[in-house]
């Protein structure tokens, strides 16, 4: 079952790319402190500027370093994230990102499905202390994961009239427990 839309972010993405982001700025830091003489002396070489140390130059660059960065960490949360494949085995499910990852089947406890204007933005599976989200997901994979679980009619329906979706929650009942 392919699915080229699909998006899978694991629970620790957050903390990876916070890490990711301290350990970076960190560094960059570092390195515009250590040549603070150089940037003024091209600051002060452009033309129609005034001759001025510019002291607080890391901290005026810093906005540039947030937004660079925050088009790596989205890139590579795109490519990592990026789901090749769903395979739906008798005992867990598999999903194919740039990792293998193995959800048992009898440890999922719920599976929400959100919805904007008839649109399917995300399924998620829970399992008692995680959320396992899979953003736009198409027709097919849900329609496959219903009969997976014999899903038929939600037991809870959500409504968040701020964002305008509606989330659909389904208890599994697994055959095991």
């Amino acid at each position: 079952m392919k699915t080229s839309k699909t998006n899978y972010i694991r629970p620790n993405d957050v903390t990876i790319y916070f890490i990711f982001f301290v350990v970076a700025l960190s560094l960059y830091l570092i390195l515009i402190g250590e040549h603070r003489e150089f940037l003024n002396k091209i600051w002060n070489d452009l033309p129609a500027t005034r001759k001025t140390n510019i002291h607080r130059f890391p901290f005026f660059a810093i906005f540039a370093f947030m937004v660079l960065n925050g088009v790596i960490a989205s890139l590579l949360s795109n490519y990592l994230g990026q789901v090749k494949y769903i395979k739906l085995h008798p005992t867990f499910i598999e999903i194919r990102t740039a990792f293998l990852h193995k959800i048992p089947k009898l440890k999922i406890t719920e599976v929400s499905i959100t919805e904007k204007d008839k649109k399917l933005l995300q399924i998620a599976f829970n399992k008692r202390k995680y959320i396992y989200p899979i953003h736009h997901p198409d027709e097919d994979t849900v329609n496959k994961i219903k009969d997976y679980f014999y899903l038929q009619k939600p037991d809870r329906i959500t409504q968040d009239d701020k964002e305008m979706t509606v989330t659909k929650t389904y208890k599994v009942k697994n055959m095991g427990q």
